[in-house]
C-alpha cells in the first residue's frame, strides 16, 4: 500500500513559474499525492493556470483566498486540509527532479524519520544553473539553531510521527522545522539532489 504525500504549495504572483512547478510534480515518478495549492490572492494570470492544471489532473487541489494573507496563512490553510500521511512542501517558483518524492518516501520509511530534506541546485530566472548546495547527513535542534541548512522544498515530514504542526509567522518554514526537531532527528534524502531552488532576492 502506498503512503498519501500531501504536497503544500502557497502561490502569489508567480504566473511565470507555477507552470514549471506543476509540470515537475505531475512528472513524479511516486503517483500517490495531492496538490494543495493555496493562491494567496494573486492579482496575475496565477490563477488560470492553476485552476487549468486542476481541471487536467483532479489530485491537484487548489484553494484561491480573495486576498493576499501571506505565505504562513497559505501554508498553514493547505496543512489543515491536507489527507497525507507525509507532508512535502514546494515552492511556486521552484521545481522538482522526477524521482523526488519516490527517493524520499524510501529513505524516510527505511530511517524510520520523522522529518527528510535534500541537496538542491540553484538556477536563475531563466534556468540557467548557478551552483547548489548539500547539506549535511543529519541535523539536530541544536544544529538548526545555528544556521538554516533545510531548503523548504526538499523538505517532508511525516505526520503520523510528529502530528500537526504549523509554519510560524516570523521564519515560517524555519520555525516549522525547530518545532519537530525538538523532539526529533532529520535526516537527508540520499543525493543527487532532489530539485531546483530560484535564489530568493
Amino acid at each position: 500500500m502506498h503512503n498519501l504525500v500531501s504536497i503544500i504549495i502557497p502561490n502569489f504572483n508567480n504566473e511565470r513559474y507555477i507552470a514549471a512547478a506543476l509540470d515537475s510534480v505531475l512528472a513524479q515518478s511516486y503517483a500517490h499525492w495531492e496538490a494543495l495549492i493555496v493562491d494567496d490572492g494573486s492579482k496575475d494570470s496565477s490563477q488560470s493556470i492553476i485552476a487549468a492544471y486542476a481541471h487536467k489532473d483532479s489530485r491537484i487541489k487548489p484553494t484561491f483566498f480573495p486576498r493576499n494573507q501571506g505565505v504562513s496563512a497559505a501554508r498553514n490553510y493547505a496543512l489543515s486540509q491536507a489527507k497525507g500521511r507525509f507532508i512535502a512542501f514546494l515552492d511556486a517558483d521552484d521545481v522538482w527532479e522526477a524521482h523526488k518524492l519516490e527517493v524520499q518516501v524510501s529513505t524516510m520509511l527505511e530511517q524510520d524519520a520523522a522529518l527528510s530534506y535534500g541537496g538542491y541546485r540553484v538556477i536563475d530566472e531563466s534556468g540557467a544553473m548557478l551552483g547548489g548546495f548539500l547539506p549535511r547527513a543529519t541535523i539536530t535542534y541544536n544544529d538548526m539553531l545555528k544556521t538554516c541548512q533545510i531548503g523548504n522544498s526538499t523538505a517532508m515530514y511525516d505526520r503520523d510521527k510528529v502530528g500537526t504542526p504549523q509554519a510560524g509567522t516570523i521564519r515560517h518554514d524555519y520555525e516549522l522545522w525547530l518545532s519537530i526537531l525538538r523532539d526529533h532527528r532529520a535526516y537527508i534524502a540520499p543525493p543527487p539532489p532532489t530539485g531546483f531552488r530560484r535564489p530568493r532576492f
